[in-house]
């Protein structure tokens, strides 16, 4: 989501769990070249810091719009609430 230094980032574990659509979690679906279709679910209540290193290989990319909507659902957690 945001590098914080040359070795941190902040990013949003995922599963291959399939969990139903909330504030928390986001089901969705890429492509790639080794698996195919590949079903996920992003953990956004578990949003922390990860070091480079776990970025060793890349398996796949999600769209922008998968994107956009899990970027939404992790500012709506830290936003004040009335």
């Amino acid at each position: 989501i945001k590098k914080l230094t040359k070795e941190l980032f902040l990013g949003i574990p995922l599963t291959s769990s399939i969990r139903e659509d909330s504030d928390y979690f986001h089901p969705f679906v890429y492509h790639n070249s080794a698996n195919g279709e590949v079903k996920n679910t992003a953990l956004i209540l578990q949003m922390k810091a990860f070091s480079i290193k776990r970025l060793m290989n890349r398996t796949g990319i999600m769209d922008k719009q998968n994107f956009e909507l899990i970027l939404e659902k992790g500012k709506k957690m830290f936003s004040p609430t009335p």
